[in-house]
């Protein structure tokens, strides 16, 4: 119990006496009403039908995020290499001037208007029987056709900390390959719910079972009653679970990063030195990076709305905080301070709150655990290095799945944990060599 003098007290009379004393002080401001989306920052619509977006963010927001970034108080370091307890003050600086001073977000609003073609929609209420989320779901969405008559519709789907930006670099490749003989692709490109431009959910119960059904039901409302799925991260839940969910609609999906883990068996027998070598040394990266990984994820799924707080307080320390995992995830890219802040306004728009909650409902529905129903249709897994299960087995993978095309990169192969981004052209020909064979499902 807290100390106060000579005088102890229990914490429930600590904690209401802190708040009385705090709300005698600050005047108490509701910024959101229950049961609404909250302050967007953003203006837009959300009808029962697909219609066309533009991007349009207050400028007042704007403003005070240049703001914030200017009072931004970096930490004193210790006398130690970078990047050993987190971004280093050297970066955080550079960030906070380059956001503060240089930065011109209504000449990035223009180039996303120019560049993609935006909508929006709203799911109905899914059926409470089957999932943890029933109020309607709005959405953002990119959508783009090819030329092609026998284009390919697929979803792209894209994880944390991303957004729809994962496709600005290989949308054109996709929609109009050089070659007649190589598929082309319709893609649509969502914003996962509290992302980007998709309002964040009013209640709990959206995961990614919630989102997949929603995105199933976006691709039904464009008319594409079939389709296939591509993502990593988030995106490759997701689209494990439109495959296994809606196997009539999503007739196939090609994954960058599939998850596995080593069962009881598999320790077992690695304990007893009798792993392949394949197999050992998945267990070891596994073992040698799981701790990094579930940290984040701990504490994100435990008290997202503290760290919530945080971010979106400050619009350098919501870059800062996803800067450490894509710097370490994508070695050999470096990644320009525009395109930092431009990702971390993906986020920061709406408030980052909700899109690290998505922990919470992913702890709840076993994704974190890779509880996955086995998916029968075909299966296209990519492992570039040093994703997360960078070195899995392809035996591992095909318990989960069938698996009909496996590809695993080797070391020096630029991709990470966000291929499309950072090599889009290797990652659109393994769609291409996927989905334009039997192995993809598509082609008979």
């Amino acid at each position: 119990m807290p100390h106060i003098g000579s005088v102890y007290i229990h914490w429930e009379e600590f904690l209401f006496s802190s708040v009385v004393s705090v709300s005698k002080v600050l005047p108490v401001v509701l910024a959101v009403r229950p049961g609404e989306y909250g302050p967007l920052n953003f203006k837009g619509s959300f009808g029962n039908k697909p219609t066309p977006f533009t991007v349009d963010v207050d400028p007042t927001f704007i403003e005070r995020t240049k703001l914030k970034a200017s009072l931004t108080r970096p930490a004193i370091e210790l006398n130690q290499p970078q990047f050993v307890d987190g971004v280093s003050s050297q970066n955080i600086t550079a960030l906070a001037n380059f956001i503060a001073h240089d930065y011109d977000f209504f000449a990035f609003q223009k180039k996303l208007n120019n560049e993609f073609k935006h909508f929006t929609t709203t799911i109905p209420s899914l059926n409470s029987t089957q999932f943890n989320y029933t109020e309607p779901i709005p959405l953002h969405f990119i959508h783009h056709r090819s030329s092609r008559e026998d284009a390919i519709p697929l979803i792209f789907i894209h994880g944390w900390p991303g957004s729809f930006l994962e496709v600005q670099n290989i949308l054109p490749g996709l929609l109009e390959p050089d070659s007649a003989d190589q598929p082309a692709f319709h893609v649509v490109a969502p914003s996962l719910p509290g992302y980007g431009f998709s309002p964040a959910p009013t209640k709990p119960g959206m995961g990614l079972k919630e989102t997949a059904a929603a995105f199933n039901q976006l691709m039904l409302q464009l008319n594409y009653t079939r389709y296939v799925a591509q993502g990593g991260d988030f995106g490759a839940f997701t689209s494990r679970y439109l495959a296994s969910m809606f196997p009539e609609n999503a007739v196939s999906i090609l994954s960058n990063l599939y998850s596995v883990s080593p069962t009881l068996e598999d320790l077992s027998r690695y304990a007893a030195n009798q792993t392949s070598a394949e197999e050992t040394a998945f267990i070891q990266y596994v073992q040698a990076t799981e701790g990094m990984a579930k940290a984040f994820w701990g504490i994100e799924s435990l008290l997202p709305l503290q760290v919530g707080f945080l971010l979106g307080d400050s619009p350098v320390g919501n870059i800062a905080w996803s800067y450490f995992g894509m710097k370490g995830l994508t070695p050999g890219y470096d990644w320009t301070i525009e395109e930092l802040v431009n990702w971390g306004m993906m986020l920061y728009i709406q408030g980052p709150y909700n899109s690290v909650r998505m922990y919470t409902e992913l702890t709840k529905e076993g994704t974190l655990d890779f509880a996955f129903d086995y998916i029968n249709n075909p299966v296209g897994v990519l492992e570039y290095f040093p994703d997360a299960m960078y070195g899995a087995p392809e035996d591992w993978c095909k318990r989960s799945a069938n698996v009909t095309y496996f590809v695993k990169k080797g070391m020096t192969v630029l991709g990470g944990h966000f291929p499309a981004h950072v090599n889009p052209t290797d990652l659109a020909d393994e769609m291409r060599k996927f989905w334009g064979s039997a192995a993809g499902g598509w082609t008979k």
